[in-house]
């Protein structure tokens, strides 16, 4: 008999293999909603976000796309009370016979993030018991995990858009910013490809693409996005989006400086495969610094050609235009906000032990399990060393020996029947021998007692399957056997900063402990505040082989509010280092750039 767990299994296994390739995990929990309905037999299973009012369908039966577009459409009255009555008792199960009365229909919720519920509804003649709470469970599990997902790729991103900047306002021509965005767009958005088409006398031409030296207009894909584009212009209609039936998605976009086609010479198509979600927030960034670039080209060709016969109406802009940019300037200099130094690490109890075996042995007893709550002194893990118990044998058996002889001696000296003389000297030896084995006895006593280990003090267990990794094997001496901390007192942050930018850290240190503010990977909607309290004296080498500066914060139980975090997990952090122009924080990184002469 296949159990419902097991079943839950191979729908998340079927899910997965529906995946597209290189699809990201938002799509994951729509699938598996699909295949739910398959793998228990049900009439049809129905997934809803509920943020505040807003009720969004994210997951149905018979859907091929996680983006088809009745995910808004509007809801009956009856559906959206139902469906909040279930977002306002999580775990609360509703069960309610359909409108024909001829199967169940079962609803419940869970807590996907802070303040965003997962609704799920299942309905069918028959439905196994606990299905709807397991399957929920393991939506809103999935559901956290694609949002953490979109989080880090959303900072990749970032940080590689922030990596382009130097050479985007490198650029002295349209042309020349065509090919840096047809090469570098890509790898910032995590899009197929990126092509620049130009307006040439009417037509709609491509001029770059990525991976493509030379263009051959001839070819059809390159047809089909010149005509996109021409559409789009004849349209005026800013931002085209176009969705295909593989699930890929073309974006196109007027590079001018207003953002408009009118005069737009030039425009910029991306292409996401099946699969890719487009960053929007990301993407409209990109399309900011863009058209900052186009403006300074503009501004570079005004200056270049004043009093050449510019016309007024030019100068006028170009006059404007200096007095944005000094404006700008000043305000950069002038206007000071907090620089915040990014970091990463480890969440840690400040009470913890590693704990090794102290011989070498065969483990005969595993007392605990992973999370398992022991008292100081609780017996852990027993070994067994024969190799020890034999030795101590072999020392109470010389000592038996030599007690026997020392006695025997004692008889012969008081019957005077053999040399006194020589009967004192090995009696000598024999009582100097005997304090050398009561020596060696309490060694290997002591040695086999190290075979019993015991919690040094109150904690929580952390050793993934103790006894499938342990029991019955052979140990060597210092071999790692679990970890003990203790979760319910404090706790600490060990973080490492790069170190071209210790300088901010140290510098912010020396004036009082600067704030920091983090959040654990596992759970990134929640972040807490703390301070710096310890600083490394020197710099370490991290996995990637990058110059690290390490540095400690602790933490008071009452800093996590009662979230149960595991020892070791990772988290990003902030680090507050004062006050400095704005300019400096927006544009630190390139100018430490130019300063490290391009390295």
């Amino acid at each position: 008999m296949v159990s419902m767990m097991d079943q839950l299994q191979s729908v998340l296994e079927s899910a997965v293999r529906r995946q597209p390739a290189g699809a990201s995990d938002e799509s994951l929990p729509a699938l598996t909603v699909r295949e739910l309905v398959t793998g228990f037999g049900l009439e049809s299973a129905d997934l809803w976000t509920v943020d505040g009012s807003v009720l969004e369908c994210v997951g149905r039966s018979g859907w091929t796309d996680v983006r088809t577009s009745d995910s808004r459409s509007p809801l009956d009255e009856l559906t959206r009370k139902r469906l909040e009555a279930a977002a306002a008792s999580p775990s609360l199960l509703f069960v309610e016979g359909s409108e024909d009365c001829r199967s169940l229909r079962q609803t419940i919720s869970a807590e996907a993030a802070t303040g965003l519920m997962l609704v799920l509804e299942l309905q069918g003649v028959q439905i196994p018991d606990g299905l709807a709470q397991s399957a929920v469970e393991i939506l809103a599990d999935l559901f956290r995990r694609s949002r953490l997902g979109v989080l880090r790729l959303h900072r990749a991103g970032s940080e590689r858009l922030d990596q382009m900047l130097p050479g985007l306002y490198g650029v002295t021509s349209e042309s020349g910013l065509g090919a840096v965005l047809a090469a570098d767009i890509p790898a910032v958005l995590g899009c197929s490809r990126v092509c620049v088409c130009r307006r040439d006398v009417g037509a709609w031409r491509m001029e770059s693409a990525t991976g493509l030296e030379e263009v051959n207009e001839r070819a059809e894909a390159v047809l089909r996005i010149c005509r996109a584009v021409a559409e789009q212009a004849k349209l005026q209609s800013g931002t085209g989006l176009t969705e295909f039936s593989d699930g890929g998605v073309q974006w196109l976009f007027p590079l001018s400086v207003d953002g408009g086609w009118s005069e737009s010479e030039r425009a910029l198509v991306v292409e996401f495969g099946p699969g890719l979600r487009p960053d929007r927030e990301l993407m409209l960034r990109l399309l900011r610094q863009i058209r900052g670039v186009l403006r300074n080209l503009q501004s570079s060709r005004g200056v270049a050609g004043a009093g050449l016969g510019i016309p007024s109406m030019f100068r006028k802009r170009l006059t404007r235009a200096v007095i944005a940019v000094s404006a700008a300037s000043l305000l950069l200099t002038l206007v000071k906000v907090e620089l915040w130094v990014g970091a990463s690490g480890r969440l840690l109890p400040t009470q913890r032990l590693q704990i090794h075996a102290a011989e070498s042995g065969i483990v005969t007893l595993v007392t605990v399990r992973d999370g398992e709550q022991v008292s100081a002194g609780q017996l852990l893990v027993q070994l067994r060393s024969d190799e020890l118990s034999l030795e101590l044998e072999s020392v109470l058996g010389q000592a038996a020996a030599a007690d026997a002889r020392l006695a025997a001696i004692e008889q012969l000296k008081a019957a005077r029947s053999a040399d006194v003389a020589l009967l004192s000297a090995e009696q000598a030896e024999l009582s100097a021998g005997m304090e050398s084995l009561r020596l060696r006895r309490q060694l290997l006593e002591r040695r086999l007692a190290s075979l019993e280990v015991r919690a040094e003090f109150d904690g929580r267990i952390y050793a993934d399957e103790m006894s499938e990794r342990m029991a019955g094997k052979p140990l060597e001496r210092g071999q790692m056997l679990l970890e003990l901390a203790n979760p319910q007192g404090a706790w600490e942050l060990q973080l490492e900063v790069p170190e071209r930018e210790a300088r901010h850290v140290i510098a912010a240190a020396s004036e009082g402990a600067p704030e920091v503010s983090f959040f654990s990977e596992s759970a990134p909607e929640k972040s807490h505040i703390t301070r710096l309290s310890r600083i490394s004296e020197s710099a370490v080498i991290n996995d990637a082989g990058q110059l690290m500066l390490r540095v400690r914060a602790d933490l008071a139980a009452e800093v996590l509010g009662g979230v149960q975090e595991r020892p070791g997990a990772g988290v990003r952090a902030e680090i507050a280092c004062g006050q400095k122009s704005l300019g400096y924080v927006l544009l630190r990184k390139f100018l430490e750039f130019v300063q490290r002469g391009g390295r």
